[in-house]
């Protein structure tokens, strides 16, 4: 199993100081920012570049526990995993579950939560902060593919997209060198879909938001922490995952830190 990480610098000059104090202390520049995730996010090819087995054919308890033990985003404090295992995987033995459930964990620890974490200290900025949560559609003929899949009367499957799919199946392969028949919906969804997004990045990048006359209004993501969930039809959210986030912001912190104070008592008694 082979693990990466991308590691930030604080170098003074083009980073002054740790990102998270930066936006903290709302130091960042106001501009308007678009934020969000795939509903998918860590897919395919991430745990396969990982080496992670069962995508395929599922996985089961044991397979999770050791891959999270060696997890580089996770704290792996006695106690914390089987608190991990508990909120995610819960009590189901059914393997592809598992592994779906799996995939949400690390989606959740390497790209969600941490969007919606930036998402909230922009919260209050003059030119605003939009977020969203994107379905992707993709083709596959693969079986090791079936990740919460939909059947398709041609034997292919149609599979969630996972994280950089969404340039794919949203823009059509718009800004690919060919353009390649990524998108599996019907003629007039797969118009309409790209349409749509192109239209709204357009205009947050041209008017500072995204509302426009035809488009679905798009609010600024503030105390309600609306979100815009992008799919065949477009519409309104609020508080996307906040379970999740109450879980890995306060939930899990809290108990680690009375596991080390536990533990630390511990090795003043020796």
């Amino acid at each position: 199993m082979n693990f990466f990480t991308l590691p930030g610098t604080v170098d003074g000059v083009f980073l002054p100081k740790p990102a998270e104090e930066i936006l903290a202390n709302k130091e960042s520049n106001d501009v308007p920012l678009m934020i969000g995730v795939t509903e998918q996010e860590f897919g395919w090819v991430i745990p396969k570049l990982m080496n992670v087995s069962g995508l395929g054919e599922g996985m089961d308890r044991t397979t999770v526990e050791s891959i999270l033990q060696a997890f580089p985003y996770m704290n792996n404090a006695p106690g914390v995993l089987s608190l991990v295992m508990d909120e995610y995987i819960g009590d189901t033995s059914d393997l592809s579950e598992i592994r779906n459930r799996f995939l949400d964990l690390c989606g959740d620890a390497v790209f969600v939560m941490p969007a919606l974490k930036t998402a909230k200290y922009h919260r209050g900025a003059l030119n605003g902060i939009y977020n969203y949560e994107e379905k992707v559609y993709m083709w596959s003929r693969s079986p090791k593919k079936k990740l919460r899949l939909t059947d398709d009367p041609e034997g292919r499957f149609i599979i969630l997209g996972k994280n950089s799919d969404d340039r794919n199946f949203g823009f059509d392969g718009w800004f690919l060198s060919a353009r390649i028949g990524v998108n599996p919906l019907k003629d007039g969804e797969k118009k309409e879909m790209p349409h749509v997004i192109t239209a709204f990045w357009y205009k947050i990048s041209m008017n500072h938001h995204p509302s426009e006359s035809g488009l679905v209004k798009w609010p600024s993501y503030q105390e309600n922490e609306a979100y815009m969930q992008l799919d065949l039809e477009q519409k309104l959210s609020e508080k996307y995952k906040a379970d999740k986030f109450v879980f890995w912001s306060e939930t899990l912190p809290e108990t680690i830190l009375i596991l080390s104070e536990e533990q630390r008592e511990e090795c003043e008694d020796l």
